[in-house]
């Protein structure tokens, strides 16, 4: 894995997000985890970039940052995340605007929720670390996702 974040942008079929930056950790680098996707996780986070993330980076009109996406069990056990974690399986992700305040693209993605815009399985906004879960699990979403702390 590289040293740093990958570039952003020039993802699937040129949407805004990559397979690196999706599976990137520094801790799993740091700690020699190879945090690495299967086939079905792979098409998990291409559903969760065709559904969610692509269309909110669209709307956003800014680029976001992906600070967590695909987890492996060991780097899911090591950054402390729980055992039944949507990361696990590819269908969540951690970001936050890299332009702009937090709560507002948190209020941009409730908006197209509500909108029918995207369908969503959990969101919500940690404030205090900085960053937006979003998950998205074709078999459950369009649930009210939607935890503000």
């Amino acid at each position: 894995m590289p040293a740093t974040p990958p570039h952003r942008g020039g993802g699937w079929e040129g949407g805004f997000f990559s397979l690196e930056e999706l599976t990137y950790s520094l801790t799993a680098q740091q700690r020699g985890i190879e945090n690495i996707p299967t086939e079905e996780h792979k098409r998990n986070l291409t559903r969760l970039v065709d559904c969610v993330l692509d269309r909110v980076r669209a709307e956003w009109g800014s680029p976001i940052i992906v600070t967590s996406g695909y987890r492996c069990e060991a780097l899911n056990k090591a950054v402390g995340g729980v055992t039944s974690s949507y990361h696990m399986r590819g269908m969540a992700a951690d970001i936050r605007p890299q332009r702009g305040a937090l709560g507002s693209l948190f209020e941009c993605i409730m908006g197209m929720f509500m909108d029918g815009d995207i369908g969503l399985t959990e969101c919500y906004i940690d404030s205090e670390k900085g960053f937006i879960h979003v998950a998205y699990d074709a078999q459950a979403f369009n649930v009210w996702p939607f935890i503000s702390n």
